[in-house]
């Protein structure tokens, strides 16, 4: 949504989602996004060191994530 509305969606150099344990579970195709979400501070895990991209986000996990869209991505 955020690249096709025009906002830079580059990849930061100090953006890092290695370092979460189930790293090797994000589909190939996700991760330039999912490093981009990480970096704007849109999505910051489920704790634990885990990002869970296989599972299911809450209402109030997707309410979060929007805000923090709508807040920090200029």
């Amino acid at each position: 949504y955020a690249k096709y509305k025009g906002f830079d969606v580059s990849i930061g150099e100090s953006t890092n989602i290695l370092s979460y344990a189930d790293f090797g579970e994000i589909g190939e195709y996700a991760i330039p996004a999912l490093q981009w979400a990480c970096g704007e501070g849109i999505i910051s895990g489920r704790g634990e060191g885990v990002l869970d991209p296989r599972g299911t986000a809450t209402r109030a996990e997707a309410a979060a994530m929007l805000q923090r869209f709508a807040a920090n991505v200029k």
